[in-house]
């Protein structure tokens, strides 16, 4: 694989194996508590430092990591690898989360347009997935199914096998299905690539900005969440709050949920400000949606029922649950006279 990929491709997908190696490769003579000196890799300090700060920002700010395509690779590299010391630092879930994704967009961008070089792009994204996949007259490619189950979203209808075309023991997958693959892929392997590190002790410049990306971390729920809150519900409350990106029917479940218990827009929005993709006009335009007060006379979405999501694979019932038949009804004290099933 490495003989296959320019420097210019390990500064595109620096979370692979072979360019972490060449980015350590480089800086492995750098200390991290003297890098305040007039150079680092050849390069003014102060350039390399607004780098890593733009890279930093734009990732935990606007959810994108930016393009830097007129940098050189190495100093690309490298300011990758010092932004993911400075997030290691920063011992935080949500700002971990939020800069694997943004930097995993950023992959997937250049891998969009690579898929014009179809051969180059599937060895690639096979590498970077660890799946195997054929082409398919452009339109997308066929997965082995083992691949396909470890990576489809079971809580998306169109993503069910039974939804798809199987052929031979593969599933026909398209470019921009493979490209989600792709992408979630990308955010994991860089969400494990930081948590492996050990805990840096930072000085100097990097110590101030990381001060400074502390600022993105999520405000608190304006609104305590009160009790009487479904197992569904909860279990995607503590997702967000380690900084997972949940899945859309499972956002739309804590919006609706707790539109119909009364809660206001902004207590809402403020519960999903802990998802790494999160942006508050969005999700305001959304909730606002679902409540229905985007436009007069618009409908107020009612919550799933249990068995919507059981079958969407959110379901997580408990004894508390009794027998009811959609999450509001939820009290988290099961009825007397009752069976339970």
């Amino acid at each position: 694989m490495a003989e296959s990929l320019g420097n210019d491709d390990y500064a595109r997908y620096p979370f692979l194996a072979e360019s972490i190696s060449m980015a350590v490769s480089r800086m492995k003579s750098l200390n991290l508590a003297s890098l305040d000196g007039s150079e680092v890799l050849g390069h003014d300090a102060k350039e390399v430092f607004s780098i890593i700060r733009y890279r930093l920002n734009e990732a935990l700010k606007n959810g994108n990591s930016p393009d830097l395509s007129d940098v050189p690779y190495y100093i690309s590299l490298a300011s990758f690898l010092l932004s993911m010391i400075v997030v290691r630092a920063a011992a935080n879930a949500y700002l971990t989360s939020r800069f694997a994704l943004a930097e995993a967009r950023r992959s997937e961008r250049y891998m969009e347009r690579l898929l014009g070089n179809r051969e180059m792009a599937r060895m690639i994204i096979e590498h970077a997935c660890g799946i195997n996949l054929t082409d398919y007259y452009r339109e997308g490619f066929l997965m082995d199914i083992k691949d396909y189950l470890r990576n489809a979203i079971t809580s998306q209808p169109s993503w069910k096998l039974v939804n798809r075309w199987v052929i031979a023991g593969k599933v026909f997958v398209k470019d921009s299905e493979v490209l989600h693959i792709f992408r979630e892929s990308a955010a994991r392997s860089i969400v494990q690539t930081v948590q492996k590190m050990p805990e840096p002790s930072l000085k100097g410049e990097l110590a101030n900005i990381l001060s400074e990306i502390m600022v993105y971390r999520p405000k608190e729920v304006s609104r305590p969440i009160e009790g009487g809150i479904p197992p569904c519900v909860q279990v995607q409350l503590d997702r967000m709050k380690k900084g997972e990106n949940i899945p859309h029917a499972a956002r739309f479940l804590i919006a609706s949920f707790f539109i119909n218990r009364g809660y206001d827009t902004d207590s809402i929005v403020n519960m999903f400000s802990t998802a790494p993709d999160f942006s508050e006009k969005i999700t305001r335009y959304q909730v606002e949606q679902i409540a229905g007060s985007r436009r007069a006379g618009g409908p107020k979405y009612m919550v799933p029922s249990c068995s919507k999501l059981a079958s969407e694979g959110l379901c997580f019932k408990t004894e508390e649950c009794d027998n009811i038949k959609n999450p509001v009804q939820f009290t988290g004290k099961r009825q007397t006279g009752h069976s339970f099933s």
